[in-house]
């Protein structure tokens, strides 16, 4: 372990902010205040002539580093940067972000990470994001699970989002609130439900994540009971500053009736328009958000619509969300919304990459995500990484550094290694995640013999088997694992990134070997993993395959 002395002004409250976080978050380092024997010498600056959130480094020689910041989050990027590159490896350079808006869109709901660890660990994870260039924070609060706004179990969820977003804003953060256009409370009055039907609807299949709880905004009292729903919402977050409003349409969500559908290009349009009205309403200065997630989909039309009423649609939202993996996003739609004045963000799916999602650990996923980042982001002003737990940890490192546009996918992962495991871990970093993602997609065959990766109330005393679909290089991924398991310290040996890795490749190898059955070994890493995730209480769908998940079936998307 190598030591750093740092110079500051102790005066300077901003800077002495950004010194405790570079303390709680030094990796493999050492952070002492000056010292003259330390191995490195670092002195953090302001410069309020930069561009805000961005930083400047001077290397001196091989042992004297200087961080410049136009502010704390430029400062914070830039020890980022420097700890993350490693002390020896670092050069000077200078970064404004490219992109404006670098999210992460924590979904709170499931029992997933998020909504059971202790909020000191998803505030410290949240600090870690920031180092890679993360500027907002993204929350949901998901209204099925609930009678109403004053149910004790959802004003626990409420509390710890405000206290989340409000310790975000603190540090320079914005935050995002998330709102599903029609989702609504259980017991929700039967006359004003939302359909969800594919008789002569034009719908070719049902809405997913549908609860039965959803309201249809085509009626006055559908409407009004959406917006009194909304607006005691935004009245608990009022003391928050919010900086943006997301709103969605599908998953859950969405309507079939005849004065709804098609629900993205009629019914969901003409309630978010409402919905922003409201928005300004308690924070005049926010930016409203409109996405089109899963956009036809199970209908047909709806972009057709949006990208002709995107001239109208203007005076009500900022900016256009799309998922640029999808086949269904148009080619011409940066085209489209530069020229109605607005702007557009991604929403890179991070997570649901194998079924349960985290539940065999990492899901590295860093060629598929560059890919899409290089043919599709690089018109876009930023995004929103969606986050369903820390399982996929290396992708938002991925995401993130790609949207300060200071790192390639290679550099980050070989930097990733480094700062978390040590430099004698980066030669096999590059292998190693890449074998991760060549084997992640897999299915869950049923007793039955058929592929059912959401197996919806559906419980069994036999347990099923999980199919790895490409297995080539499951062996040398778990060699890879195991020299790392020699080399790396005890503490980096029992730490949760490690751990996920390492516990990620001996499943995987224990499936292969056992022809997609659950052994002793594999119950035994997936309940570590559970340790880790604070999935004791969580749905299938977030949970690691312990033989109790799997058999409880708990929960339904």
């Amino acid at each position: 372990m190598y030591t750093i002395g740092v110079k500051f002004d102790k005066q300077n409250d901003i800077i002495s902010s950004a010194f405790e976080l570079m303390k709680r978050h030094s990796g493999l380092y050492l952070i002492e205040e000056e010292n003259r024997v330390a191995d490195f010498f670092v002195a953090l600056f302001l410069e309020k002539n930069m561009e805000k959130e961005s930083y400047r480094i001077e290397k001196t020689d091989d042992a004297h580093i200087s961080v410049y910041g136009a502010d704390f989050l430029g400062l914070v990027y830039g020890i980022g940067r420097m700890l993350h590159k490693g002390m020896e490896e670092i050069k000077d350079e200078q970064c404004t972000p490219k992109k404006h808006i670098r999210a992460v869109y924590y979904a709170t709901h499931f029992g997933n990470f998020y909504q059971s660890a202790p909020i000191e660990e998803v505030i410290h994870h949240m600090e870690e994001q920031m180092l890679w260039g993360c500027n907002c924070i993204a929350m949901w609060f998901d209204m099925h699970h609930f009678c109403g706004i004053d149910d004790p179990a959802a004003k626990k969820l409420l509390f710890r989002i405000r206290d989340v977003f409000s310790v975000a804003k603190s540090m320079g953060m914005k935050t995002s609130l998330t709102m599903l256009a029609n989702e609504y409370y259980c017991g929700a009055p039967e006359n004003l439900l939302a359909q969800n039907s594919t008789e002569g609807t034009g719908y070719t299949k049902k809405m997913v994540g549908f609860y039965g709880t959803e309201i249809c905004p085509s009626s006055v009292e559908g409407e009004a009971l959406i917006i009194s729903a909304r607006r005691k919402m935004l009245e608990f977050f009022k003391d928050t500053k919010l900086d943006f409003l997301l709103l969605w349409p599908y998953d859950q969500g969405g309507c079939t009736c005849s004065q709804c559908r098609p629900w993205g290009g009629k019914g969901f349009l003409e309630i978010s328009k409402k919905l922003s009205v409201l928005l300004r309403e308690f924070f005049p200065e926010a930016k409203c958000i409109l996405s089109a997630w899963r956009f036809d989909d199970f209908t047909t039309g709806e972009w057709d619509i949006l990208l002709k009423e995107l001239n109208h649609l203007r005076e009500y939202f900022d900016f256009i969300m799309a998922d640029f993996a999808a086949s269904e996003t148009p080619e011409e739609l940066h085209q489209y919304v530069k020229k109605a004045g607005m702007g557009l963000v991604g929403f890179p799916d991070i997570s649901m990459l194998a079924t349960p999602w985290g539940g065999f650990g990492a899901a590295p996923a860093t060629k598929h995500l560059n890919g899409v980042f290089e043919k599709n982001e690089l018109n876009a002003d930023g995004g929103f990484c969606y986050s369903e737990g820390i399982f996929e940890d290396i992708n938002k490192a991925l995401m993130l550094s790609l949207y300060m546009g200071n790192s390639t996918r290679e550099d980050v992962i070989r930097d990733y290694f480094r700062f978390y495991f040590g430099e004698n871990t980066v030669e096999y970093a590059p292998e190693l995640i890449d074998g991760l993602e060549e084997t992640l997609p897999r299915h869950r065959i049923g007793a039955d013999g058929v592929i059912n990766d959401y197996p919806f109330g559906e419980t069994s005393d036999r347990l099923p088997v999980f199919e790895i679909k490409n297995t080539s290089s499951v062996k040398r991924v778990r060699e890879i694992a195991e020299t790392l398991y020699c080399r790396v310290s005890d503490t980096v040996r029992e730490s949760p990134r490690f751990l996920m890795l390492y516990l990620r490749a001996v499943i995987d190898f224990e499936l292969e070997k056992n022809q997609g059955n659950i052994t002793d070994a594999i119950e035994e890493a997936a309940q570590r993993l559970k340790q880790i995730y604070y999935a004791e209480q969580a749905d299938y769908v977030v949970s690691p395959i312990t033989k109790k998940a799997i058999r409880e079936n708990k929960g339904l998307i």
